[in-house]
């Protein structure tokens, strides 16, 4: 008897057999296909194998017939884009897309409801953008803008970004017991990961509201410059003018300032002098003066933004 065995994706196996009673036939069929991966940075984009859907990447080890292919990536987001690949029988290859992002333009305008410019942070779909007022790249796909700023109620919207078009987007923020910012001088909220910081309503700036000891003048600018603080990374160490400025000399006692929880410390600013170069200014939070001396004593900082 002619015996045919065959299965999708193996070679098919032709014999002439002579039958007998209770006899088995088992044969091992030849794999007749390689093994495709398509990959993508991001993952989740739809995959065409040779215009035909195969489903969404990581697409692992798919079984295609020996011979070239085209594999394609298309998605509302992205920029298409395809790649041919060649497998022999047996062969195991990996396809790896990274597609470009289709972007368009917008502009975030930000004011308090007297009009007053406010500096926030802006985020599209829970990404950072950045601080705002500003103009920022960003997907067509992004969707839900939400603006925050300390001592504002936070401001979420729909927007829709267009390819290589600017949106223009105007905030109003209002305080978080009503239309007016908070009251007081110094507004304290938290940010995402528990850390604390002050925004000072005079002087429009944020302070850390954590401060770290024990720290040279060049040791305290590097620090503030590369820390990452209640999820901000554009920390800085202030200026004489900008500490000097947290300094309240008509309270009559220590410390001299109402900043919430101010020690009476000494803390470096960024300034330095002229001669003699090596030492540097700080505020005595103590007695409410300015003084200067050598950049590798220790002392303290406190950051600030922007």
């Amino acid at each position: 008897h002619e015996v045919t065995i065959s299965a999708e994706y193996y070679v098919t196996r032709t014999e002439t057999v002579t039958v007998s009673e209770d006899r088995t036939i088992a044969w091992k069929l030849i794999p007749d296909f390689g093994l495709l991966t398509v990959t993508s940075e991001p993952s989740g984009l739809p995959v065409k194998l040779n215009r035909q859907a195969a489903g969404v990447t990581p697409l692992e080890k798919q079984r295609v017939a020996p011979g070239s292919h085209v594999v394609e990536l298309t998605h509302a987001c992205y920029y298409p884009e395809q790649q041919s690949v060649t497998l022999g029988r047996g062969d195991e290859k990996t396809v790896h897309f990274k597609p470009k992002a289709i972007e368009g333009g917008l502009e975030i305008g930000v004011k308090d409801p007297e009009g007053n410019v406010v500096r926030a942070e802006a985020s599209l779909d829970g990404v950072l953008l950045g601080q705002a007022p500003g103009k920022f790249k960003a997907s067509v796909c992004g969707k839900e803008l939400m603006v925050t700023a300390p001592g504002y109620e936070k401001h979420e919207q729909v927007v829709t970004i267009k390819e290589k078009q600017v949106t223009k987007v105007e905030v109003t923020l209002v305080g978080a017991h009503g239309g007016a910012p908070e009251s007081g001088r110094y507004r304290v909220s938290v940010g995402k990961n528990g850390e604390e910081i002050v925004y000072d309503a005079q002087t429009k700036l944020t302070w850390t509201k954590g401060w770290w000891k024990d720290r040279t003048w060049q040791e305290a600018i590097d620090w503030c410059q590369s820390l990452t603080y209640a999820s901000r990374s554009d920390w800085r160490l202030p200026a004489k003018e900008e500490l000097e400025t947290l300094l309240d000399k008509d309270m009559g006692r220590t410390p001299y300032s109402t900043f919430p929880d101010m020690p009476a410390e000494w803390f470096w600013s960024s300034s330095s002098r002229v001669y003699p170069s090596d030492s540097a200014l700080l505020v005595h939070f103590d007695d409410g003066n300015v003084y200067h001396i050598y950049k590798d004593i220790h002392s303290n900082a406190r950051c600030v933004l922007p």
